[in-house]
């Protein structure tokens, strides 16, 4: 019997390539992947299912990346989710803004690759 633990990751884009991308890169990499495709459904999947770790695009239809981390944050039930945020966003004022709710990483997409955000999220949940 393997005691090893199997942790749960969220992946909430609206690139459905990118969610594919990445959930087989996490899955590759022993996790169990979870995604939604806006920050609205992301919140709800992260209600329900409440993953260890959350990997959150900024620019999303119906609640963006900042809006979300918000909410996840004023939720007692769910603000120790870990987030890394993983976006082309990468203007300094969002930045600011988003470090202030503890997300682990601030990621651009453009610079880096799945292999890079799967070994910062076993960084994270270590």
């Amino acid at each position: 019997m393997s005691l090893e633990i199997k942790y749960k990751v969220c992946i909430i884009d609206d690139d459905p390539l990118i969610l594919e991308m990445y959930t087989r890169a996490l899955e590759q990499g022993g996790y169990t992947v979870l995604t939604a495709g806006d920050g609205e459904a992301g919140l709800a999947l992260i209600k329900k299912e409440k993953p260890d770790l959350a990997l959150v695009d900024i620019n999303m239809p119906k609640k963006n990346g900042v809006e979300l981390v918000k909410d996840i944050y004023a939720d007692k039930d769910i603000s120790q989710t870990r987030i890394i945020i993983l976006t082309n966003q990468d203007d300094w004022e969002t930045i600011q803004e988003i470090g202030k709710y503890n997300t682990k990483f601030y990621i651009v997409k453009a610079m880096t690759t799945p292999l890079k955000v799967v070994s910062m999220v076993k960084e994270v949940l270590s």
